[in-house]
């Protein structure tokens, strides 16, 4: 049969197992108790309680705690110590009780005391060099240490916090003017009128603002009017600062159109040239806006028109 711990094939009738030792249990056969069961030393045969000799091999039956002085186990054997049942080469536990398998022939390993170091031996070297005591020498100090500085008083301490304070009000009194500037340019712009047109009318000598058909009408709405993108100033005061030799002409087209020309002289690249600006009037003369322009007597196109007017006009605000 095989152990159902280890797997290893033992005996039908062991009640443990050689190789780990476990306990052999069967669910048919009752077992005893082991210190109740015997078995033949030689042959490993289980012995009736009352049994003198093995009735397989015919060796005499000795008990547990019996010993033969005169017999001696062969070279090789090896016996329980337990119970004496005789073991299998190669077992590792007694099939019969279960202990462990030992080897009855043990050498005894004799420990070799450890030398014990001896303590407080001082050993003495005699020396043949004259040693003369030399008091030690204080270090070099290459450079004096620094005095301590004195401590700061108290009129030191207070010094930076009043630079601060002083360096605090000048800055905030610079803030202060500066906001006073600006109001002040602001009530002056919106009393004087300013050069945006909106304040004060452009008025143009020689011109009647009522002049209806003498044109005088048309060339103060030009005057006094705005580009659609620069609400802000109208087109006289921005002319104004930006031309000279200013002069306004009304006429009529051949198509019956209301136009309004303006010629000025300006800068360019160090050079002055003459800029005239027409503007037409809608059919209905509810508006106008810019149609053409030339630079010394050339027409040029209407981008360059358009680029050149809104340059003056943020100029001028």
């Amino acid at each position: 049969m095989l152990c159902e711990k280890c797997g290893h094939e033992i005996q039908d009738d062991s009640q443990f197992c050689i190789t780990c030792g476990t306990e052999v249990t069967t669910g048919d056969t009752q077992s005893l108790p082991s210190s109740e069961m015997r078995f033949c030393i030689q042959c490993g045969e289980k012995l009736l309680e009352d049994s003198l000799f093995c009735p397989a091999c015919g060796v005499e039956a000795h008990k547990e705690n019996e010993s033969d002085s005169s017999a001696s186990p062969e070279e090789g054997e090896q016996f329980c110590i337990k119970c004496g049942q005789k073991l299998l080469t190669d077992s590792q536990f007694c099939f019969s009780c279960g202990a462990e398998a030992i080897d009855p022939v043990e050498e005894e390993k004799i420990e070799e005391p450890t030398p014990v170091p001896a303590t407080n031996v001082v050993p003495v070297v005699e020396s043949t060099l004259d040693i003369k005591e030399t008091p030690e020498k204080a270090p070099a100090i290459d450079k004096m240490p620094d005095p301590p500085k004195p401590m700061p008083t108290t009129q030191e301490v207070e010094r930076p916090q009043a630079n601060n304070q002083r360096k605090l009000v000048f800055a905030l009194g610079g803030v202060v003017i500066i906001l006073l500037a600006v109001i002040v340019g602001f009530v002056l712009i919106s009393v004087i009128g300013g050069r945006d047109g909106r304040g004060n009318d452009i008025r143009i000598e020689g011109v009647d603002p009522t002049d209806v058909i003498g044109g005088g009408y048309f060339i103060h709405r030009v005057v006094n009017g705005n580009l659609s993108n620069h609400p802000n100033i109208t087109i006289g005061a921005a002319f104004e600062g930006y031309f000279s030799n200013r002069s306004w002409v009304h006429f009529m087209d051949g198509d019956g159109n209301q136009i309004v020309s303006f010629t000025g002289d300006m800068l360019l690249n160090l050079d002055t040239i003459t800029i005239e600006v027409m503007f037409q009037f809608t059919w209905d003369e509810s508006d106008f806006q810019p149609v053409g322009l030339m630079s010394d007597g050339v027409w040029q196109d209407t981008l360059f028109m358009l680029e050149l007017l809104d340059y003056i006009m943020v100029v001028g605000q």
